[in-house]
């Protein structure tokens, strides 16, 4: 059996091993904490650029479909003054 001087220095030094390990998964959370925060708020930025994106395109093709109309009536018209 080992003495006790011995056996406290070994529960000592996996004490210490053990706080140690804990301290470093408490630094990967934390990191990783951050890191899932400032990917959710990159997320968001682009969620919200891809929906002015979408917006601008159905603008301009709304644009471009009442430009088309307005050339395609003034086309019939001049065909319909040119005849």
């Amino acid at each position: 059996m080992p003495s006790v001087p011995f056996r406290t220095a070994e529960l000592q030094s996996k004490l210490f091993t053990k706080n140690e390990e804990s301290r470093v998964v408490e630094t990967k959370l934390e990191f990783l904490t951050e890191e899932k925060q400032a990917l959710a708020k990159r997320a968001e930025e682009l969620s919200e650029k891809l929906k002015l994106a979408r917006d601008s395109e159905m603008k301009l093709e709304e644009h471009y479909r009442q430009e088309l109309l307005a050339q395609t009536n003034l086309a019939q018209h001049y065909k319909s003054t040119v005849r």
